[in-house]
């Protein structure tokens, strides 16, 4: 191709690249969330995929196109269109996607991505020389703000308006620009805005399982972490609980009369009750029939913390049992706002009754905070079928349940406190080994003395205490068990069968049995949280058994485990049709102007950083996820940090110079791995700090980390020439999409701290291929 020199960039393009790389990442960001209502969580990370690849492909076109820079205004208006249909047809063909969800999310979705990287990279290759620092880091300053200001607007602009409003971006880019096309801007303008203000192309129509044109909600809240919506007791789930909402509602339970209740559900898939109270406890007395509350019975608490109050159930139980100090915490605040205001008078105001102290956090962070201690810490079903603004695969919930969460929780409990977790039966294998972890770390050798587990229909719960359950303590729960209707797992009565013989099983002697079916039996630790995740997507069998998934349970994260692996497939599949036949093309070629070895370097270089920042990146964002307590902020902070230090490492990457890289560059990977290493420390000795500095102290490594991280691509431009850069583009996009997807696997199989390692020795190979380097002429 020939070099665009010529063409030196003008403010229309340092404006351009800045807007849309701020539409890119609000784009992605946005989309998640939107894609996590429509379909399951394990389908929204496609997003990722999609706009790392829509990055990285047109780089290959354009490297094989004559004059591409053409296209610039084509793109432009393509990228303002593509964007809102791309929205809108997630939002209204939900139930289309259900039935085909990857090729209809690529096919939705890969268009707007393609146009808007296709922008991107026209910009870059229009900045020859040195001027390429500075466009780049434009670029990566745009990013950022996009990745600072779209959580905040995700807080008070409803999410798919959000993802559609992006298209203005490209569309006022275009209009800025001298020449054609500025009147067609200007009405795909007018038509966008006329779309957003009106807001039914962009309303949600279906939510996974349910029409919402037939089951409508009667109250809707977006937010960074879910969509909220409330239903009235038509709802399917209430219908069946006239007499009140039960998890796992034991056989004795006394149908009574009709309780007026409301549906609150998150993302269309994880709901809970609200309950309407006028300040009698005593007409709550249903609750004492769900096995969630056999902790509450058995050893009646004073002070309680419940993680995932979501809409004041376990509240009403904790004030029925007599506690008198509770601690309500709940990651989403709009959902303490809804309870507490909207439906303030049917709840009673249940987040602020006498007593209760609303936390807005996430469980773990409010806990390493508090110095209170507790007669009960309750964990009832939290989980979310949703990818939170951080992205699918770094669920907050997920750092809820690792043998270091646990022993948090035994560090906060009283003399006789307990810790009640409940799960689906399906899961209590695998809390039963965490359980079992975690209390052999807090020095006690005995387990099953301190394990009680309690089921009824499908529900279990566990109890962990640091005192053993004594025999008038076991006598007490033959009682309740006897009187609710609850079936008591363990321990076993003296000389009776077990009624879950796995269950007892896996007391005694773990998971170790089905170890040999390639299942994942070790416990979940901070470093690989995948509580649910018991199989790895490098080695998963072709036919898993109904009766091995009945045990282990998760069928549903188990569809997550083999769709990460079809999209390993997919990606490799992507990488040599777009990108590796276009390069044997370019080697040969490339063999009658210079040696290949030459391209074969460069090459290798622009793979090596693009594999080694997406690696880096999604460890950061699952490490930070934990130690700021809220994917919202994780997400904020790590992405913008690391970008503003980005770009502005890359816009004065020419002052350091290709020459000092070349010598000091090895620090980079020395650093990687020092952060890897420093981390889990740092993390466990400041985690008790206030948010602000805690933000500061994130700051403070990322920022000086993406300066570094920055001067790696623009240095290399300079280092191997002008006229291959969309081929570097490309190469560095496609292992980009290659690393986005490999990361959550490799975590999955070795844990972050190794993803860590692999992504300095990422660098470190980018390092080494510098030396020697000379400028390209290709």
């Amino acid at each position: 191709m020939t070099s665009s020199s010529s063409q030196q960039p003008d403010w229309h393009d340092y404006v351009s690249i800045f807007l849309v790389s701020c539409a890119v990442m609000f784009y992605q960001i946005a989309l998640t969330r939107v894609l996590s209502v429509v379909v399951w969580y394990h389908f929204a990370f496609l997003t990722i995929s999609m706009v790392m690849l829509g990055l990285g492909a047109p780089g290959v076109w354009f490297a094989l196109a004559r004059n591409p820079l053409r296209y610039l205004r084509v793109l432009l208006l393509a990228s303002g269109i593509a964007v809102p249909v791309s929205v809108m047809l997630v939002v209204k063909l939900g139930a289309a996607m259900l039935a085909n969800n990857v090729l209809n999310i690529v096919l939705f979705v890969l268009p707007a991505t393609l146009a808007l990287g296709g922008v991107i990279c026209l910009l870059l290759m229009k900045a020859s020389g040195a001027a390429i620092t500075k466009m780049y880091g434009v670029d990566l300053l745009g990013a950022g703000l996009g990745a600072v200001t779209v959580i905040p607007l995700m807080h008070v602009i409803p999410t798919p308006l959000l993802a559609a409003g992006v298209g203005f971006l490209p569309l006022i880019c275009l209009a800025l620009r001298p020449g054609g096309m500025r009147r067609a801007a200007s009405l795909c303008m007018l038509l966008l805005a006329g779309a957003v203000v009106q807001g039914d192309a962009f309303q949600i129509t279906r939510s996974k399982d349910y029409d919402e044109r037939v089951v409508r909600p009667v109250y809707e809240d977006w937010s960074p972490i879910a969509r909220i919506t409330i239903f009235d007791e038509t709802f399917h789930v209430l219908a069946e609980h006239q007499s009140g909402f039960s998890w796992g509602r034991g056989s004795m339970f006394p149908e009574g009369e009709t309780l007026p209740q409301y549906w609150l559900e998150q993302d269309g898939s994880a709901g809970t009750s609200i309950s309407k109270f006028s300040g009698d406890i005593g007409r709550m007395g249903h609750l004492f029939y769900d096995v969630t509350t056999v902790g509450h019975q058995l050893r009646p608490p004073q002070s309680v913390a419940i993680i995932g109050a979501g809409g004041g159930r376990d509240i009403l139980s904790a004030l029925l049992a007599g506690a008198t100090e509770i601690d309500a915490v709940e990651l989403n605040s709009h959902t303490i706002d809804a309870v507490s205001t909207r439906f303030g008078e049917f709840t009673g105001d249940i987040y602020h009754a006498p007593g209760v102290h609303a936390v807005a956090s996430d469980g773990r962070s409010h806990l390493t905070h508090t110095r209170k201690s507790f007669d009960l810490i309750q964990i009832s079903l939290i989980d979310s079928w949703a990818a939170s603004a951080a992205g699918a695969f770094a669920l907050a919930e997920n750092s809820l349940y690792t043998v270091e969460a646990f022993e948090l929780y035994g560090s906060r409990l009283s003399e006789a406190g307990l810790i009640s977790t409940s799960r689906w039966m399906t899961e209590m294998p695998r809390l039963i080994v965490l359980a079992d972890a975690a209390l052999r770390e807090m020095g006690i050798d005995e387990t099953r003395d301190h394990m009680v587990i309690v089921s009824a229909e499908s529900v279990g719960t566990l109890l962990t205490s640091e005192r053993p359950f004594g025999a008038d303590e076991l006598e007490r729960l033959r009682e309740i068990c006897e009187k609710r209707g609850f079936v008591q797992l363990y321990p076993v009565a003296p000389g009776a069968a077990p009624p879950n013989p796995f269950i007892a099983a896996t007391v005694h002697q773990g998971l170790a049995p089905l170890a040999e079916f390639g299942f994942n039996v070790a416990p979940p630790t901070d470093d690989s949280p995948y509580f649910f995740h018991m199989l790895s997507p490098f080695s998963l069998p072709d036919d898993l058994s109904v009766e091995i998934a009945a045990v282990t349970g998760m069928s549903l994260n188990l569809q997550s485990t083999y769709l990460l692996r079809l999209v390993m497939w997919g990606v490799a599949v992507a990488a040599i049709a777009l990108f590796m036949l276009p390069f044997l093309a370019r080697l040969r070629k490339a063999g009658r102007a210079e040696p290949w070895p030459h391209l074969l370097r460069a090459t290798t270089y622009f793979a090596m950083i693009g594999f080694g920042f997406m690696l880096i990146e999604n460890v950061l964002v699952q490490r930070f996820v934990l130690y700021l307590g809220h994917p919202s902020y994780a997400m904020t902070v790590i992405i913008a940090s690391l970008l503003l230090g980005m770009g502005v490492g890359s816009a004065n990457a020419e002052m350091l110079g290709v020459g000092r890289l070349k010598r000091y560059g090895v620090l980079m990977p020395a650093a990687v791995l020092g952060l890897v290493l420093v981390l889990p420390g740092l993390f466990t000795t400041t985690l008790g700090l206030p948010l602000a500095l805690r933000v500061l102290i994130s700051g403070s490594i990322l920022v000086p980390l993406g300066a570094v991280l920055g001067v790696f691509f623009p240095l290399g431009m300079l280092r191997f020439g002008d006229s291959a850069k969309p081929w570097y583009w490309a190469i560095n996009g496609v292992f980009g999409v290659v690393a986005s997807v490999l990361s959550l696997a490799l975590s999955m199989e070795i844990g972050f701290a190794a993803v860590g390692v692999v992504a300095a020795l990422g660098y470190g190979v980018a390092w080494a291929c510098l030396q020697g380097a000379r400028a390209s002429s290709i």
